[in-house]
């Protein structure tokens, strides 16, 4: 079965749907925390704005790193970072040390866990079967999405800020587990206009990814927080929501088997019509200040 004939690809899910359901948990209230307390929307992505910023300063740490100690080490180290990250939100609101500590610590896990991870799971797939396996990651990523923010949020409601974040934090280091029995792949430096060209096609569709996420699922969650009264739980709910509704695991699936058939790659097209629905909730929002 091409889903799950890969026992690397396998395990490398098996992390991703942990790590997804740790940030689901914790760090996707990250706008909306820092909006509780105190801070304005146009703070809050300047804060984005930072830690992008920082990302592309802090890039070839990771490409030094890898060479020496490989990309499953370096993995490993970018998924501590992201608990540390979860951790660092805790203190985000109290001091303006605690936001710029946040905002490097941010930087510094994105670079290292998606850099990473993404080298990680082109070079242990099967080219022939990479929508099928896609497609398999996208169906338990989808189900960690749809259940952790409506945890997430009833912590925050009624446990407080570190019960949520130590959750999520100790659900992050066990993603870590998966990963130790995955083979390491090789690397092959190359020069980095070759690499550049190589990977031409995938810097535009990236580029696409981060304008819809910056543009559109920051607002959102931010705009929805104060149209519900500032209440985590009734946004943890929506988010679970819409994870289930805009993230249909069976379109996924389908979306990527198409991907392994030969012309038919512009299914994924459809995938574009759930973020525009994303828009519409904005309108109810209270006029922000």
């Amino acid at each position: 079965m091409a889903f799950f004939s890969n026992a690397g690809i396998n395990r490398l899910a098996a992390h991703f749907s942990l790590h997804q359901f740790a940030w689901s948990i914790s760090g996707a209230f990250f706008a909306t925390f820092l909006l509780r307390n105190g801070m304005s929307p146009a703070g809050v992505l300047l804060c984005i704005a930072a830690v992008l910023g920082l990302r592309f300063t802090l890039r070839p740490c990771v490409l030094v790193t890898a060479a020496h100690i490989g990309l499953r080490s370096s993995l490993i180290v970018g998924t501590l970072l992201y608990a540390c990250q979860i951790l660092a939100l805790a203190i985000a609101s109290s001091s303006r040390a605690g936001l710029v500590f946040y905002i490097a610590v941010s930087a510094l896990s994105d670079v290292f866990y998606w850099t990473c991870y993404h080298a990680f799971f082109a070079a242990l797939g099967d080219a022939e079967n990479r929508g099928a396996q896609l497609g398999a990651r996208a169906l338990f990523a989808t189900l960690a999405t749809a259940l952790g923010p409506g945890i997430g949020g009833v912590l925050l409601s009624h446990f407080g800020p570190w019960m949520a974040f130590d959750t999520g934090a100790a659900i992050e280091v066990v993603a870590i587990v998966p990963l130790l029995r995955v083979p390491e792949p090789a690397i092959s430096l190359q020069p980095w206009r070759q690499a550049f060209d190589a990977a031409r096609e995938g810097v535009i569709l990236f580029s696409t990814d981060g304008v819809i996420t910056c543009a559109l699922v920051f607002t959102w969650d931010m705009a929805s927080f104060l149209a519900f009264d500032q209440r985590f739980d009734i946004l943890g709910a929506v988010l679970s929501a819409a994870a289930l509704a805009g993230q249909s695991a069976a379109c996924s699936l389908v979306a990527s088997l198409m991907q392994d058939i030969p012309g038919a790659r512009s299914a994924s097209m459809p995938g574009f019509s759930p973020g525009l629905s994303f828009s519409k909730p904005c309108a109810w929002a209270p006029q922000w200040r």
